[in-house]
């Protein structure tokens, strides 16, 4: 648990106590113009080489992945929200907003040459044989005082030869959405992308309606995806291949060869995954493109944190047949791992490949139930898969907030009053209860752990609409302050309680999808 910090109340809300599609008639156009961007624009380069050591260096990409693009700058830019804490690693803190701004808007103070990158990936199950960063620039590397290496991404920053039909932009919408859920899967203990800063505009940009475009600066150890590997396999570009994978592993560190990587890549991808299901987070694209190789939750886009529990609910409603599902996302995960394991089959056997999944499946499995464990303040021999399925069925029925359920199992002395106004199904749960209260109460020790594991915060898709209506309004402050409560998710925040509440009435019918 962090300790805590004085954060601002603000006055809570009234009521409160695009689909996938696959572009390929688009591909011809754009061919032509990558050719020609990939061969001629990408000679600045070619004379680097990437020893693990350069500040702010895209030579860590080979050169058919990159294509150097320049940044198009937006309209009246100004700060939104810059990461002080997370700023400090690289002594960035004390830089004013003219700084922020001018990096975010594609002037940043050292000049270094911005880059897209190309990948394929399997959306919605089906394989896309060119996609790439539509509206992300990598600006290189950068190493933190403790000498870890990250990639620098601005997401927005205009159209690149991988932008498809799309203007390469993204909106304040989803920009602060991107920026409150990837602090706050750090806060909650969760593999993610950081964002380091958020800025705004008045250039205007059309979705469904006008909306103003905006630009966030995110960092990742890499941006590698799934995909990436996808795209040179399937390309023939083995010299790329193993000049990227060489590079992965110099940054990634402890593997001796590539089949050990690969193997970790799933071991630590079934933790993550397990992360997810235990926090009921649902990611709502799972395509191969969305996946890291550093085993990171990558792309906010229609994500979700299940409320009334649902083990079959799909947050992104643009995905009709409910493939990426909560219920679904382990499953889903697999797939794309033995995609991943596909595209690397060249330097190893089909074995090793179904070892890799092995060791997913064990990982998530283990380490799944001991969250659960820690989460219900059981003893881990308890809860076994028979064990959960009957409390799945159980919290199905009952209707209850996700979340505030482990937050009320762990509150001491508790007389359970919580169920009736809370469950909208009480019949099993009290049962349920009846079980687990007749075990005898949880220790003070066991009650410490609980909380430290089942977050009194979650970022609920009304907290985050109320926070981008407060900015489109001209509040862009409150960003920032529900940003801090997120990031402490498991500590009380005075003042902030109403953000545990379930939707109000106004929120009550939000849905988000791909354009989010």
């Amino acid at each position: 648990m962090t300790g805590g910090v004085s954060v601002p109340c603000e006055e809570p809300p009234p009521g409160v106590g695009n689909d996938y599609r696959c572009y390929l008639a688009c591909v011809w156009l754009v061919v032509g113009f990558f050719l020609y961007a990939l061969f001629m624009n990408n000679y600045s380069l070619k004379s680097e080489t990437f020893s693990g050591e350069t500040v702010l260096s895209s030579a860590f990409w080979p050169q058919p992945c990159v294509v150097s693009t320049s940044a198009t700058p937006l309209d009246m830019p100004y700060l939104i929200a810059k990461n002080t804490a997370f700023a400090q690693r690289f002594a960035y803190d004390n830089h004013d907003d003219a700084w922020w701004v001018s990096w975010l808007n594609g002037q940043p103070e050292n000049k270094h040459p911005s880059y897209a990158t190309v990948y394929a990936g399997h959306q919605f199950g089906h394989y896309v044989t060119q996609l790439g960063d539509g509206r992300a620039l990598g600006w290189g590397f950068l190493k933190d005082r403790e000498g870890v290496h990250w990639e620098c991404q601005t997401k927005g920053s205009g159209m690149t030869p991988f932008s498809r039909m799309g203007d390469g932009r993204a909106v304040l919408r989803s920009s602060i959405r991107e920026y409150l859920c990837s602090e706050h899967m750090h806060g909650l203990g969760i593999p993610s992308t950081r964002a380091m800063a958020l800025m705004g505009s008045t250039t205007k940009v059309r979705r469904e309606t006008w909306e103003t475009a905006a630009v966030l600066l995110r960092l990742a150890p890499s941006f590698v995806r799934f995909g990436t590997f996808e795209y040179l396999a399937n390309t023939g570009q083995t010299e790329a291949m193993d000049a990227l994978i060489a590079n992965v592993l110099r940054i990634h560190g402890g593997e001796s060869s590539i089949s050990e990587w690969f193997l970790s890549v799933c071991r630590d991808t079934g933790k993550l995954c397990a992360e997810w299901q235990a926090v009921g987070f649902c990611h709502g694209v799972l395509n191969t493109d969305n996946m890291s190789v550093h085993s990171v939750t990558l792309d906010y886009g229609p994500f979700g944190f299940i409320e009334t529990y649902d083990p079959g609910y799909v947050c992104n409603h643009s995905d009709d047949t409910g493939r990426y599902a909560y219920w679904a996302q382990p499953e889903i995960v697999e797939w794309n791992l033995f995609q991943l394991g596909r595209a690397l089959s060249r330097y190893f056997s089909d074995d090793t490949i179904r070892e890799g999944l092995h060791h997913y499946n064990a990982v998530f499995s283990n380490h799944y139930l001991k969250k659960m464990s820690r989460k219900l303040g059981l003893p881990e021999t308890q809860v076994t898969w028979p064990f959960m399925r009957h409390f799945i069925t159980m919290m199905t029925q009952s209707g209850m907030d996700y979340t505030r359920f482990f937050r009320y199992l762990g509150r001491e002395f508790d007389d359970r009053e919580w169920v009736e106004k809370e469950a909208l199904s009480p019949g099993a749960l009290k049962t349920w209860l009846e079980q687990y209260d007749a075990q005898g109460p949880r220790s003070a020790a066991t009650l410490a752990d609980m909380a430290q594991v089942n977050p009194a915060y979650i970022l609920r898709n009304w907290v985050a609409q109320w926070v981008i209506e407060k900015a489109e309004a001209g509040n862009t402050s409150l960003v920032q302050q529900v940003c801090d409560v997120l990031r402490r998710p498991y500590m009380a925040h005075p003042c902030w309680e109403h953000l545990q509440a379930s939707a109000p009435s106004q929120y009550s019918s939000l849905s988000v999808s791909c354009s989010s």
